[in-house]
């Protein structure tokens, strides 16, 4: 099949304005243009056609429990949902390694931060009592829950997808996925978002949190990466951290 001349001009075209606008949109949001929720913006930018390949709940369980020298998660969504299963071992074995958790939701969420406290607790004194004494994940024997657990505030309500910035590494590099069903707290699927449409989302996301939120996750800036997660596949039944330290995981 040729491709001519004309055809080639367009598609490159088409290319430039795509990343013109991408660069206009971030600008405008960081210069404070956008006050309200930015639903559109976010939206606009996180297309399919610029994410990854989609993977399950589970296949994103595996990554989180994976990624190499991950510091901190933060998960931007309209509710929080209890983790089951992966997602749940992932939640376990990253407490045992030390990793930061925090969830930024809806405003009328909050009336439910005590129930969700009580179980990410229970999640965190689990993996505490489990955890080994030396090694990778016997970190959490020196941290407490308040350290490695937060809920902060959107202002207002988010209608939008479930996001999570997974914030590796010194300095910072943060991997970014983007839910697919709207005002959920988990999604069942996900996809990964390019690191330019990444740094852009979490722009438009800042402007939305409190100013308590957003000092909070805002601290430690860091890249947005395009480095697609390695995936490990594990059996259903018994998940191992390959990272070493860990105890088994039953789902």
């Amino acid at each position: 099949m040729t491709i001519s001349l004309v055809d080639a001009v367009l598609f490159l075209g088409v290319l430039y304005l795509t990343y013109l606008s991408t660069r206009a949109a971030g600008a405008y949001i960081k210069s404070g243009g956008l006050r309200e929720l930015p639903q559109q913006v976010v939206d606009s930018l996180a297309s399919d056609a610029r994410a990854r390949s989609r993977i399950t709940v589970s296949e994103l369980g595996d990554i989180e429990r994976d990624l190499v020298d991950l510091r901190e998660t933060i998960i931007v969504a309209h509710r929080i949902e209890k983790p089951e299963k992966h997602l749940r071992a992932a939640v376990e074995d990253n407490f045992q390694q030390g990793v930061r958790y925090v969830f930024v939701v809806s405003e009328s969420e909050l009336q439910n931060a005590a129930t969700n406290e009580k179980i990410f607790h229970a999640i965190f004194t689990f993996a505490q009592e489990t955890a080994p004494l030396e090694g990778p994940n016997s970190k959490i024997r020196s941290r407490t829950f308040e350290e490695l657990f937060a809920i902060r505030a959107l202002r207002g309500e988010w209608q939008s997808w479930p996001y999570i910035f997974y914030r590796c590494g010194s300095p910072t590099n943060t991997i970014a996925f983007r839910g697919d069903q709207l005002r959920e707290g988990i999604a069942e699927n996900y996809v990964q978002l390019s690191g330019a449409d990444a740094a852009s989302i979490f722009c438009a996301c800042e402007m939305a949190m409190t100013s308590e939120a957003r000092s909070d996750v805002g601290a430690g800036g860091g890249e947005f990466s395009d480095r697609p997660p390695v995936l490990s596949i594990v059996s259903s039944k018994s998940i191992t951290s390959v990272r070493g330290g860990g105890v088994d995981k039953q789902d």
